[in-house]
């Protein structure tokens, strides 16, 4: 039988504080307070953009050519194997050094010029089939194209990696503008009565040339920008410049590139930004946003001469026209960033293939919309005008 316990009625019933007075609460409105913290970070969190999220941003390079675009890049001009107008930037000691020139499509001579157009816009971006120059359109938002990404090496570690699609578009500023051949060169013959050479000869056309702008590579409809091992397959050289020996062989061409020009006999070679080789969107070891989209660019270039779609057109070899050559003369180019932070500043507002980072593209990238690069293509062109 069980015995009830009778408390004595002479004893007070008194309890220990309680330690834990929060714990003394309902348990309804320790819920309902947790709840409603919840659904504030919630809303908070939602209405700030993600990092993760890839985001199509808005460049408008086109709309503001004017001012985005640093039109000091058209010098250093050279007439009759002088340099007219340098406006700071080096010398090509390969330009043409004699003054008159002759071609086989006339019996007159000419007189050699030199300067630099700019011809393309190259993209490099994380989103597939996504267009910043074109108001951030996303052509194609459903697909399972590879996505870019970007992981900073430490201390050298090229265990991570960079990827990033490119656009190679055509983009004829002078054309756009109304600057085209017709004005420039005709109408100043027409005005001399022909005296004066016939600068419509220096304008590029045919080709990969074209008038207006044009989208003329997507890196997301090629197989070989998105696996390194099919790539390998079409270009077979690289293997031979996978070693350390041809790649210490590269400082030499960051030093050049950074106080002048490039060395273009080391075509394997990127300067400061890395190794032109593979023709990938994939970058081993990446050192910064700004540095890995600018090799990419310059890949870019190698990878449309090593097509035969882009052609040598400066030196003496190309005064009478475009050369095919099947490899890239990397001082030819010139690449100006137009997006995310332009650089407007003559002479540092386009750099050759593989300048020092530091010198022209230091805090240019910033989270979310400043993860994607544009880079307007400046050409050289040594011409005969005739």
């Amino acid at each position: 039988m069980i015995h009830p316990i009778n408390l004595r009625s002479g004893t007070p019933t008194t309890h220990p504080p309680d330690p834990f007075p929060l714990a003394s609460r309902s348990r309804s409105a320790l819920g309902g307070a947790a709840v409603a913290r919840l659904v504030c970070a919630i809303i908070i969190l939602a209405a700030l953009p993600s990092p993760a999220i890839a985001l199509c941003p808005k460049s408008q390079v086109l709309e503001t050519m004017l001012t985005k675009v640093c039109w000091g890049c058209v010098f250093p001009f050279r007439l009759g194997g002088k340099t007219l107008i340098s406006k700071g930037f080096a010398p090509d000691p390969t330009a043409p050094t004699s003054t008159f020139c002759h071609c086989d499509d006339t019996i007159l001579p000419g007189v050699t010029v030199g300067f630099s157009e700019p011809i393309r816009l190259i993209e490099v971006v994380k989103e597939p089939f996504c267009f910043p120059s074109l108001e951030g359109v996303e052509m194609k938002k459903d697909t399972y194209e590879r996505s870019g990404e970007y992981s900073e090496a430490q201390n050298g570690d090229t265990k991570q990696a960079a990827f990033y699609n490119v656009h190679y578009i055509g983009t004829p500023l002078w054309e756009i503008l109304g600057l085209t051949a017709s004005f420039v060169g005709s109408s100043i013959s027409n005005i001399s009565s022909g005296f004066f050479p016939d600068l419509s000869k220096c304008f590029s056309t045919g080709g990969y040339d074209v008038s207006n702008y044009s989208l003329l590579y997507l890196s997301e409809l090629d197989p070989t920008w998105n696996d390194d091992e099919i790539g390998a397959l079409l270009n077979p050289e690289a293997i031979l410049f996978g070693n350390p020996i041809t790649q210490a062989l590269c400082a030499g061409d960051c030093v050049a590139a950074s106080a002048g020009w490039p060395i273009d006999p080391l075509f394997w070679c990127a300067g400061c930004w890395g190794s032109m080789y593979p023709y990938t969107g994939t970058v081993a070891g990446p050192v910064g946003e700004a540095n890995t989209a600018a090799l990419l660019a310059a890949r870019t270039l190698a990878k449309m001469n090593r097509g035969y779609f882009e052609a040598l057109t400066s030196t003496d070899l190309a005064l009478c026209g475009k050369v095919y050559t099947g490899m890239i003369r990397k001082s030819q180019y010139r690449l100006q960033l137009v997006y995310p932070l332009p650089n407007t500043s003559t002479p540092l507002c386009c750099p050759p293939i593989g300048r020092n980072t530091l010198l022209w593209g230091s805090g240019k990238a910033y989270p979310v919309y400043g993860e994607d690069f544009s880079f307007l293509v400046w050409r050289q062109r040594d011409c005969c005008a005739r």
